[in-house]
């Protein structure tokens, strides 16, 4: 079974990841978006993925919708939105499916 780890930051995810023996799957916590950006959440999930061995990241985006094209132009496929915009949601629908 896959275990997920959040993380806030690229320490503190180094730190549970170097505890974990199975297959693991990456989530940034909620409000990284606002504290740390996407572009540096991107750079946390590249680093981490070259140091352990991650099965799949979720992109945390909260109602950022400026994250949320971020996340899509990186080619992130799991991602979170829960902004009210139904252009965001279906923008994010179509690209999930």
């Amino acid at each position: 079974m896959q275990e997920q780890i959040e993380f806030h930051n690229l320490i503190e995810a180094r730190e549970k990841l170097s505890k974990v023996s199975k297959s693991t799957s990456l989530i940034n916590a909620p409000g990284t978006i606002r504290s740390l950006g996407p572009i540096a959440i991107d750079y946390i999930f590249k680093t981490l993925k070259s140091e352990f061995h991650i099965e799949a990241e979720t992109f945390r985006v909260d109602d950022d919708i400026a994250g949320l094209y971020y996340a899509l132009s990186k080619g992130y496929k799991n991602i979170i939105y829960t902004g009210p915009s139904k252009q965001a949601k279906d923008l994010l629908r179509d690209t999930q499916t």
